[in-house]
């Protein structure tokens, strides 16, 4: 009987471990869904749309950029000068605590480049502090980088 009573007592603990379990991977998939849409958008809005308004990003050129408008330079660069731009994501993986998450991942850049501009070919390393702000995440913080060749010192941009 004794067991009967604890492993009725046990039920609604592990209900709500299985709840949590299951939030816990809800916010995974909608921190990655930011993070897809910010690496595949091929619209300046669509990309933007994943940034908080304070966003921090550090690209792969100086300056660091502060604010959304500024990462919108960038994204109108991208748009000016190239075409066909397509990011195949190697990997991505997410943690998520509270409304904190970081999102990390390796991606393959591909566009054509337009009035001159080289084409590009690139691996890149991407790393995206997350915050949920008015119950939607927004990046606060990204970081892009490419692999060094340590004998070389110079970027490997070929995958």
């Amino acid at each position: 009987m004794k067991k009967f009573w604890l492993a009725a007592a046990m039920i609604p603990l592990m209900a709500t471990s299985a709840m949590a379990e299951t939030d816990l991977e809800r916010e995974k998939a909608a921190v990655i869904a930011v993070d897809v849409l910010v690496s595949t958008a091929t619209t300046a809005e669509a990309g933007l749309s994943t940034f908080a308004p304070d966003v921090l990003q550090d690209d792969f050129f100086p300056p660091q950029r502060k604010g959304v408008s500024e990462v919108a330079k960038d994204f109108d660069y991208y748009m000016a000068n190239y075409a066909d731009f397509k990011a195949v994501i190697l990997d991505m993986n997410a943690d998520v605590d509270g409304n904190l998450a970081v999102v990390y991942s390796h991606q393959h850049f591909l566009a054509k480049g337009k009035n001159g501009t080289p084409d590009l070919d690139a691996m890149i390393r991407q790393t995206d502090i997350l915050h949920k702000i008015n119950g939607a995440w927004k990046i606060t913080y990204q970081h892009l980088s490419v692999p060094i060749d340590i004998k070389t010192g110079k970027a490997i941009y070929k995958p």
